[in-house]
């Protein structure tokens, strides 16, 4: 039996996101392509 992965939340890695050097800019779609397969995405953080 497969486990089906219901909820998730992401966090950005880097010593450029960090540190302001950069924002991240995958989040969002990471988040989008999870929600498409039915995957809440409770949060983003860097």
């Amino acid at each position: 039996m497969v486990r089906r992965i219901e909820r998730a939340e992401l966090v950005a890695v880097g010593s450029e996101l960090t540190t302001g050097e950069t924002r991240d800019t995958h989040g969002g779609d990471l988040a989008g392509e999870l929600s498409a397969l039915g995957v809440v995405v409770g949060r983003i953080v860097a």
